[in-house]
């Protein structure tokens, strides 16, 4: 979901501005009757209320900073799919085919348990260029000192790496209707699945067949998924 930082802002400041009117001050440390002891009082709250002012104020700046880097990943929140959930975007993007189709599902699963904004941290790679738009904030432990550059990743349901393809944005690999035609460009419109280690490793081959780490076997849904096509 997108974040309207700069409305935030404003309305941060506007409350910080009205906390620290002078009437505020009165209402919330009613002054005393004796006017040294006025005096006092009145010097302490003011200087509370500065403080409390500045703290506001930095917390505000610093997380507007860190917004700002944030790219929603196309206005769609994060989410997990099924395998018949999954399969009408891979269909859409061109996987047609009993064999084409539970491929790339049984890829989806393997490599990111069908969550859609799913993340593989790589600080091994090193940072990405300042200029990416980051769609998944992630933990402070993915950022450099600055918070300006996020560490590499494979994104989304085909996991698709921002260093080898940093032409393909976050935004597009965390939508599943784009992430699946880009897997369906990646694979050489589904004749050739080595991009993907999970499939030249064996690994994504076992959903086929068989239930495996709670998600049911893919080739029957595929099946009935084309059936409803025919």
């Amino acid at each position: 979901m997108s974040h309207d930082w700069l409305s935030e802002r404003l309305e941060i400041d506007r409350v910080a501005a009205y906390v620290a009117r002078p009437s505020r001050v009165k209402a919330i440390y009613p002054p005393p009757k004796d006017g040294a002891s006025k005096r006092g009082d009145m010097k302490t709250s003011t200087r509370i209320c500065a403080i409390a002012l500045a703290l506001l104020i930095a917390v505000a700046t610093g997380a507007c900073s860190a917004i700002g880097r944030v790219d929603p990943g196309g206005g769609k929140p994060p989410a997990k799919l099924s395998v018949p959930g999954v399969l009408p975007y891979a269909y859409a993007a061109g996987f047609r085919t009993e064999t084409q189709l539970a491929t790339a599902a049984s890829i989806a699963i393997a490599e990111s348990s069908l969550n859609t904004h799913a993340r593989k941290w790589h600080p091994e790679y090193g940072y990405r260029p300042r200029s990416a738009l980051i769609g998944v904030q992630g933990p402070a432990s993915v950022w450099n000192s600055t918070h300006t550059q996020q560490i590499h990743s494979d994104r989304g349901l085909w996991q698709i790496s921002s260093r080898a393809w940093p032409n393909y944005t976050d935004a597009q690999t965390d939508d599943p209707t784009r992430a699946a035609a880009l897997a369906w460009t990646l694979s050489k419109h589904g004749t050739n699945f080595s991009p993907w280690h999970v499939y030249t490793a064996g690994l994504s081959q076992r959903h086929l067949n068989a239930a495996v780490n709670g998600f049911p076997a893919v080739l029957p849904i595929v099946r009935t998924f084309l059936a409803s096509k025919r």
